[in-house]
């Protein structure tokens, strides 16, 4: 789905970082964040408006990974309205999400292997604010990440890899075309 995909990649770009959370490692950085954001979706076919808000946590180095991997936390609410601008047609999008790195696996020269892991609900509702489809529960992600071997928060992710999903979450479906769905709920333009 588009919109995970987006906030996904927000949620990493808002806090700036990736990381796992460790009770026992002290905080290397911490803080809020909110604003807006206007974007097109569907190779522009519809106007998205994006509110979100929330706060984040990145601990300080997590020792079995040699001082390279910062682990990351992140409790997020967004609303986002996804409209057909042709006919003005519209759902909405509301979503409390946490994540979190887990069961962070030093590969050697700065790699390393994590899970990310998403819990909350996200609900999609028409223009006269019925629920057209609601998504809760968890899903895992594993990811191979390069720290650049710095000893600093940040660096790259090679790869990723669904690992499981628990509670209904359509928009995870092989498949699910997000685009056709919304074609379906507001109308093709």
């Amino acid at each position: 789905m588009k919109i995970r995909a987006t906030l996904a990649a927000f949620a990493l770009a808002a806090a700036g970082l990736m990381v796992t959370a460790a009770p026992a490692q002290a905080v290397e950085d911490a803080g809020t964040f909110s604003g807006t954001e206007t974007f097109t979706d569907c190779d522009g076919a519809y106007v998205v408006e994006s509110t979100f808000s929330g706060a984040y946590v990145i601990r300080d180095a997590d020792p079995a990974t040699d001082g390279q991997f910062f682990p990351f936390a992140q409790v997020l609410q967004f609303t986002d309205t996804i409209t057909n601008p042709e006919t003005g047609e519209y759902i909405t999008v509301t979503g409390k999400l946490f994540f979190r790195e887990v069961q962070p696996h030093y590969l050697g020269n700065g790699i390393v292997a994590y899970v990310g892991q998403e819990t909350g609900t996200v609900t999609f509702r028409d223009s006269s604010g019925e629920v057209i489809l609601r998504e809760y529960g968890t899903v895992r992600i594993g990811y191979v990440f390069d720290t650049e071997n710095d000893s600093t928060p940040g660096g790259t992710i090679l790869l990723d890899k669904l690992l499981s999903v628990k509670g209904p979450h359509p928009t995870y479906e092989e498949d699910f075309d997000f685009c056709a769905f919304l074609d379906s709920e507001i109308g093709s333009p």
